[in-house]
């Protein structure tokens, strides 16, 4: 009975470490992400035809400027800026409520990311041991 359990426990362990292997993140093209984007925005934000197709070619356009910017250094504040001016492009084409509704999905996705990020460790704990 204990050599089942045993065999049972390496098994599952086996799993666990084959499973934790696989970290390979997936690369889209700019194509892909900006329609990715738009289809997000048009399901939540209840979009029109004409206003999906204007934002979907803002999209584009700035996914390709960030795909060119990356590699580059010194590109946060292009990038930024990129960001920004497609926001305003963005904001022009929505009603004023779908204008809150995406200053509120653009807050969640900060806060998200604000979440992820990792906090240095503080004086008084040790370094971690390799």
């Amino acid at each position: 009975m204990k050599k089942i359990v045993l065999i049972l426990l390496l098994i599952a362990a086996f799993a666990v470490c084959a499973g934790a292997q696989d970290t390979a993140k997936v690369k889209r093209t700019p194509q892909e992400r900006a329609a990715r984007m738009g289809k997000m925005m048009e399901k939540r934000l209840s979009l029109t035809a004409d206003q999906s197709k204007q934002i979907n070619a803002v999209l584009l356009d700035r996914a390709t400027k960030e795909d060119a910017l990356k590699g580059q250094k010194g590109t946060k504040g292009e990038k930024a800026k990129v960001m920004a001016d497609a926001d305003a492009k963005i904001d022009a084409i929505l009603t004023p409520d779908q204008r809150k509704l995406y200053a509120a999905i653009k807050e969640s996705a900060k806060e998200r990311g604000r979440k992820g990020e990792t906090t240095p460790p503080s004086a008084s704990t040790p370094p971690p041991v390799q």
